[in-house]
C-alpha cells in the first residue's frame, strides 16, 4: 500500500505518465525520524518538528499533503 498523487493505491504496481516529475527527475519526498519508547509524542522522537519538516517540503514543491484519514483508513 502506498501515497501517490494524492491517492491511497493498494496494489502493487504504479502507472506512471512518460513526463511525470517523479520519474523524469525523481522529484519525491522522503524523510525518516526515530521514534522512541513506540510513541509519536515522546519528547525524543520531536514528532511536531518532522510534520513542519514534510510541510514546508510540500509547500516548497507545491504539492498536496495525504490526507491522513485515507492513509490511516487504509493501513
Amino acid at each position: 500500500m502506498f501515497w501517490y498523487d494524492g491517492e491511497l493505491h493498494t496494489g502493487t504496481t504504479l502507472s506512471l505518465p512518460l513526463q511525470d516529475p517523479g520519474l523524469i527527475y525523481g522529484a519525491t519526498l522522503f524523510t525518516t525520524l526515530r521514534v522512541y519508547g513506540l510513541q509519536l509524542d515522546h519528547p525524543l522522537t520531536l514528532w511536531q518538528l518532522h510534520c513542519q519538516r514534510l510541510q514546508r517540503s510540500l509547500e516548497a514543491f507545491g504539492w498536496q499533503p495525504p490526507q491522513l484519514a485515507a492513509t490511516a483508513a487504509g493501513s
